[in-house]
């Protein structure tokens, strides 16, 4: 069991990631830019280690068919914005941009990549949370990509999702990926 202390109301738990993050070749941002659309997945076992974690870019040919034209390894880290027991579930995430060459914050962040930039994916759950929105019984997820060029660090913001506790969040427990959600996930003060 992995037990998430409650010391304060405002308490960040983060799970690092212990994959190894691949460096970005020109292949991988050629793919990355050529993109439609781009998903996000990550996944963590029972004990809180990250089994999985990477990117997926699909374009769509003349006649109509997805393909992938970019899989890139990154790490990511999970943080929640309260306290919560998980007792032996595996935790996903994933996410989408349906429409990434539309999409101001991927097409910034796409167009500023490098080859040898590592990225890491940074999932938060309920990490923007607000007594209006705990009183409306939803939830707050969100999705940033860090990217580290040696020394220099950048961070983009991708997505930001409100929704009610159910399959819409991006998180979910189990391999059935249902939502992450308790009575006392719902009823933490914030």
């Amino acid at each position: 069991m992995l037990f998430y202390p409650n010391s304060h109301p405002m308490e960040r738990i983060t799970v690092q990631d212990t994959l190894e993050q691949t460096t970005l070749t020109s292949e991988d941002i050629r793919g990355l830019r050529k993109s439609s659309s781009v998903s996000f997945h990550a996944k963590w076992d029972d004990y809180g280690t990250l089994v999985e974690s990477y990117m997926r870019g699909r374009a769509r040919d003349v006649a109509g068919e997805d393909y992938t034209v970019a899989m890139v390894n990154v790490g990511s880290t999970f943080s929640y914005g309260g306290a919560i027991v998980r007792e032996n579930k595996t935790v996903r995430a994933y996410e989408s941009c349906l429409s990434a060459q539309f999409h101001e914050h991927w097409t910034t962040f796409v167009g500023l990549l490098r080859a040898g930039d590592r990225l890491t994916l940074t999932w938060s759950a309920n990490g923007h949370r607000n007594e209006i929105v705990k009183r409306a019984g939803l939830s707050v997820d969100s999705l940033d990509i860090r990217v580290d060029r040696g020394k220099r660090r950048m961070t983009f913001h991708i997505d930001q999702r409100v929704s009610e506790y159910n399959s819409a969040r991006m998180f979910g427990l189990g391999d059935t990926f249902n939502p992450v959600v308790s009575d006392r996930d719902r009823d933490l003060t914030l």
